[in-house]
């Protein structure tokens, strides 16, 4: 039947598919080394902590943080549009201090981490490179990556900040200040 040869063929095109991606997979880890990422959600700022640190003590050399939506609107915590979003789908950090909470005792220097986040990368990459400077580490040993992809947030979610100028304007300054930190990971959705 019809329905049977669409139903091989689809089987086909996805192992075609999964095929090409194990294969550009590959080429890509063989030239990279690799980092492990974990990325933390939902916990609060102290969880996290603690599972950061029962991760690089179990031999993670990546992290990944992913930010509540008041945080990725840029609203703090306590602001009236923030209810019922803290903490849903990430970590609130609405100050150094958070994010100091967030990475205490975690040696910055040492782990690369990943952050989840767009509208306000600049100001949580600053965040971060403080809160490592604290800690007595140079900003040229801290890496990471940072999304900083502005576009998308006007395209398919809805959660920018500033204007579109001035979003591409503040993401490229982050891009041109970044030494080991790669501050644009640009993100794709079908």
């Amino acid at each position: 039947s019809w329905f049977g040869l669409f139903k091989i063929i689809a089987i086909v095109k996805t192992k075609i598919n999964e095929l090409k991606l194990n294969i550009i997979l590959k080429l890509f880890f063989i030239k990279t080394p690799s980092i492990k990422i974990v990325q933390i959600d939902k916990d609060k700022k102290i969880s996290g902590n603690n599972t950061f640190k029962l991760l690089i003590d179990n031999g993670q050399t990546g992290l990944s943080a992913a930010f509540d939506l008041p945080t990725q609107t840029g609203y703090d915590s306590d602001h009236p549009m923030a209810l019922g979003e803290i903490g849903q789908v990430g970590v609130a950090i609405d100050s150094l201090a958070d994010m100091e909470e967030m990475f205490a005792d975690i040696p910055l220097d040492k782990i690369s981490t990943s952050m989840t986040i767009n509208a306000p990368a600049a100001v949580l990459v600053a965040m971060y490179l403080v809160a490592a400077e604290k800690q007595g580490h140079a900003y040229s040993v801290i890496t990471g990556t940072a999304q900083n992809d502005v576009l998308k947030e006007y395209v398919a979610r809805g959660t920018y900040i500033f204007p579109p100028k001035e979003s591409v304007r503040l993401a490229a300054n982050l891009i041109n200040f970044s030494n080991n930190f790669s501050s644009l990971s640009m993100s794709y959705f079908l």
